[in-house]
């Protein structure tokens, strides 16, 4: 089963806090036999990741620049929500042209989910008797929801440069690198080595190996530089959250990457996470 295709990569090892959460949400609805919410959930998913993938190729908003004004805000139906995404993305394909009708096709798929949610006991009050959805049909549902989702952000972080290089939530450049297994270490740097974990060849840790113990109250800003050099650009000044842990949060990402100070007898060992523990 090693071998099997999906197990190559995950959709929640990219690791965009807000769709962390709503995957999440999505399985754990499924997993406790609630089946109409998985559905809903999964239309959440599309959306979201939809949104995510948008403003990272474009910069903007997608209902806003896509959508249609109202009183109250902006308006964009899920059909054109996805189709707009997928046309940012198009050019990111290997064969643009053959993949324009399954594209068509992706945005009528996305459409009916959107329906099956619309029409759910969840969505509407009725007078008649619900039809709840099925284990299988919503087995069906959330399993297209995902590979939807996985394709868009396959695409965003395979085939464009989101992240700076080598840095936590980025796919790694293996080379130059030594490899132990899922992870990855430089070697023969006078000042660090770094160590990547992976899953799925995508970062999730990274520990730095100063070879001199330095201090924190002396070098805190130079090794505050080294650590923003495996961070989203656009992290803030570091949060104290314990006596050696360290909080960096980023907006693009909407998420906390997480640092440990180790102190060893002759060394100063840093680890930098993006994992977060949802409580």
């Amino acid at each position: 089963m090693n071998d099997y295709f999906r197990n190559e990569r995950q959709f929640t090892e990219y690791q965009q806090g807000s769709l962390q959460i709503k995957h999440t949400a999505m399985n754990d609805a499924y997993m406790n036999h609630e089946y109409n919410e998985s559905v809903n959930l999964a239309r959440a998913l599309i959306e979201s990741t939809c949104k995510y993938v948008y403003h990272e190729l474009t910069g903007k908003e997608i209902e806003v620049a896509e959508g249609t004004k109202t009183r109250v805000g902006y308006n964009i139906s899920l059909y054109k929500m996805i189709e707009k995404c997928l046309e940012q993305t198009k050019g990111l394909m290997t064969y643009k042209e053959d993949l324009e009708n399954i594209s068509d096709n992706l945005c009528e798929i996305v459409s009916k989910i959107g329906e099956i949610r619309n029409n759910s006991p969840l969505s509407h009050g009725s007078r008649h008797r619900d039809i709840p959805i099925q284990k299988h049909e919503a087995r069906f549902i959330i399993s297209i929801s995902e590979d939807i989702c996985m394709l868009l952000m396959d695409l965003l972080f395979e085939r464009t440069i989101v992240h700076k290089h080598n840095a936590i939530g980025s796919i790694i450049d293996k080379q130059g690198l030594k490899q132990y297994g899922d992870a990855y270490q430089t070697e023969g740097d006078p000042i660090f080595d770094v160590r990547f974990e992976t899953f799925g060849d995508i970062i999730y840790t990274i520990s730095l190996t100063f070879k001199n113990c330095l201090d924190l109250n002396i070098d805190g800003d130079l090794i505050d530089n080294y650590i923003k050099d495996y961070l989203p650009d656009d992290v803030g000044n570091a949060i104290k959250v314990g006596p050696l842990k360290y909080n960096y949060y980023s907006d693009s990402q909407d998420k906390n990457y997480e640092v440990i100070y180790q102190k060893l007898k002759d060394k100063l060992l840093v680890t930098i996470t993006g994992i977060e523990i949802n409580t």
